[in-house]
């Protein structure tokens, strides 16, 4: 589980358990959960939460990419197909 600003992406690769849930203290934060993996070795486990935006892609598999906010922009200039 992670809490997080509710602002804040937050992501791993583990698959997403249930839709964030806003923390029942305050709701200026969210709860996410994630779901068990298989046995995997804890140098790939990864989560990373920050103010990021998601832009998603597919081709042959899915693509994603998660840029800082502040970058965006920049990030949609290089990849205009993505609009």
């Amino acid at each position: 589980m992670v809490l997080a600003p509710a602002t804040w992406t937050v992501v791993s690769n583990a698959p997403l358990a249930a839709e964030p849930a806003v923390d029942g203290a305050t709701d200026t934060l969210r709860q996410w959960s994630f779901a068990p993996t298989k046995r995997i070795s804890t140098y790939i486990t990864a989560i990373v939460a920050g103010p990021y935006a998601s832009v998603h892609d597919t081709y042959t598999d899915d693509v994603c990419h998660h840029p800082a906010r502040a970058l965006l922009s920049e990030v949609d200039a290089r990849l205009p197909r993505l609009r």
